[in-house]
Order: C-alpha cells, then sequence, then structure tokens
C-alpha cells in the first residue's frame, strides 16, 4: 500500500498517529479541531483536497446544515462515527445518509474498529 494521509474531524478527538497499524501500512493521520458548523465545513472543503479518506467523529454542537451541504459533494470516503448513537435522537442522523461508512456507538475504548475500517477502505 503506497502511502496514505487520512483526515481526522472532530470538535474534541483526536485518534494518534503513532498506531502500529498505521505504521505498518503507511498512514499518516491529520488531526482537525472544529468548534462549529461554519468551521467543520471548511475542514471538510480542505481535507477533501488532500485526504485518501476522512472520518468525522461525532460532533457536540447543531446545526450542522453547512457540514451536510459540504459532505453531499464530496468524492472523498467518508467515514462517520457517532458516539452512543446519539446522532439518532437529535436530527445529526441527516448526516448518515450521505456517507458510505457509519460506525454507531464509536468511543476510544474501541479505535480498533476504526483502524481495521479504514485500512479494509484504503486497501
Amino acid at each position: 500500500m503506497t502511502n496514505k494521509t487520512i483526515y481526522i474531524i472532530s470538535d474534541s478527538f483526536s485518534l494518534e498517529d503513532n498506531n502500529e497499524l498505521l505504521n505498518k501500512n503507511n498512514m499518516s493521520i491529520t488531526n482537525i479541531i472544529i468548534k462549529d458548523d461554519e468551521s467543520s465545513a471548511k475542514a471538510l472543503l480542505s481535507a477533501s483536497k488532500k485526504a485518501d479518506l476522512i472520518v468525522i467523529i461525532n460532533y457536540n454542537f447543531v446545526p450542522i446544515s453547512e457540514t451536510i451541504k459540504v459532505v453531499k459533494d464530496i468524492i472523498t470516503p467518508i467515514i462517520y462515527c457517532s458516539i452512543n448513537n446519539l446522532e439518532t435522537q437529535n436530527d445529526k442522523n441527516a448526516i448518515t445518509s450521505f456517507v458510505p461508512y457509519v460506525i454507531h456507538g464509536y468511543n476510544e475504548q474501541t479505535n480498533n474498529i476504526l483502524l481495521k475500517t479504514i485500512e479494509k477502505i484504503l486497501q
């Protein structure tokens, strides 16, 4: 596998890039911390120009209408990780209809699931 670039976009979460699985498979991770819908949309646009894969980790803000507009037009594969399925209760689940990969109930203890998913998508 050639070197792959992954962007993690979240309002609070980052995935460490020193993970053995990432190093073994020549993957590099860039974390972008966002604070609201506008910064999320800008980060997604920027990342989509450089990334082989984008991972969005649960947002704790609403609305997310600008984010959804941008997600609709991105060709780069996107994984959306929802934490504790909260999105099913507060309209954030709209984003899941526009991304090809969704991991529900994600938390930091399940990083290996995310890493294995990344590996499989980028093969």
